[in-house]
């Protein structure tokens, strides 16, 4: 196939793609791959028509192929993780959400996608981290206002919920899903609000004669001060949960799986080379899991611990 008629192809291609003419778009760009199984544009464009129309193991193929044909492109790897997240493998989309990310630091698209798949694995902590990169890069990202909303009040964070759902309706009044959210994040800190009970703290008959040398040490609260001490406590307390049970989860899981598996790598020699490389590279994802993991549970700590030496002051002598 002569130059002119590989780009007259990649032309009618693109066109039919930019037309939604799906399957035609794809048959062009097998066309060309058939005579030139390298080109970059084609497996792109194949890739991309073959996500349009749901055939994911197929955008999974040629984009896999452009992250070999160039390895310093994060792109593909960006796009490879949105597919997964759409086959439900969020575990490979992170993995190569992070290898994207690696190259394109400044992608709010990766650091979305990357949201979807923490999510999708129920590590909400880190799905907000990501969210909160994307609305970074992008503050006009309205998708990321909402999911990192919807991850907020799934933490019952309902105030910063409340605050991202309006960020969203600031850049787009019409989103639907946001004004949604918004709803139902103020009814449920409605409803959080008047569970709490209006009679403040009992006295416990058992330190009732130690009264006050034990109030000495805490500072006096008013009742609009003790709502918002049980508010802050009821999001802070379930995030280190969740903290803490990612942590443990990535150490349990992820370091030891992939260690076993470079130690069998090892085992087998020459024949485990492949297998070695591979592993190799997942444990120190995985290591770059653990550290994000291990920061993201020593803040929420810290944080719990500022609030205890807020609401506990040392005794003041007369």
């Amino acid at each position: 196939m002569s130059d002119e008629t590989t780009a007259d192809l990649l032309l009618q291609a693109r066109n039919a793609l930019r037309a939604g003419d799906l399957d035609w778009a794809a048959e062009l760009y097998r066309s060309v791959l058939e005579d030139e199984p390298l080109n970059y544009e084609a497996h792109e464009g194949l890739a991309m028509a073959s996500f349009a129309l749901k055939d994911y193991p197929a955008a999974v193929t040629h984009f896999t192929r452009m992250t070999q044909l160039k390895p310093t492109d994060g792109k593909p790897w960006i796009n490879l993780g949105a597919v997964f997240n759409k086959m439900q493998q969020y575990q490979k989309a992170v993995d190569a959400l992070r290898k994207g990310i690696a190259k394109e630091k400044k992608s709010g698209e990766a650091y979305y996608n990357l949201g979807l798949a923490y999510k999708g694995l129920n590590q909400l902590s880190m799905a907000v981290t990501a969210y909160r990169d994307a609305v970074k890069v992008n503050p006009q990202m309205v998708e990321a206002h909402a999911n990192l909303g919807n991850v907020l009040v799934e933490m019952k964070n309902y105030q910063q919920a409340i605050a991202h759902y309006r960020q969203a309706l600031e850049i787009d009044p019409d989103f639907e899903r946001a004004r949604r959210g918004l709803e139902h994040a103020d009814h449920e800190a409605q409803t959080a609000k008047n569970s709490v009970s209006p009679f403040g703290r009992l006295v416990d008959e058992r330190t009732a004669g130690r009264g006050v040398a034990t109030n000495a040490m805490h500072r006096t609260m008013t009742e609009v001060e003790r709502h918002e001490d049980r508010m802050r406590l009821c999001g802070l307390c379930p995030e280190i949960e969740v903290a803490a049970k990612q942590f443990e989860t990535n150490i349990r899981i992820d370091l030891e799986r992939h260690l076993l598996g470079m130690n069998r790598a090892m085992a087998l020699g020459e024949d485990g080379r492949a297998e070695l490389l591979h592993s190799t590279e997942n444990f120190r994802i995985a290591v770059g899991r653990f550290v994000e993991l291990r920061r993201a549970l020593k803040r929420k700590l810290l944080e719990l611990r500022a609030h205890e030496e807020l609401v506990c002051m040392p005794s003041v002598s007369g």
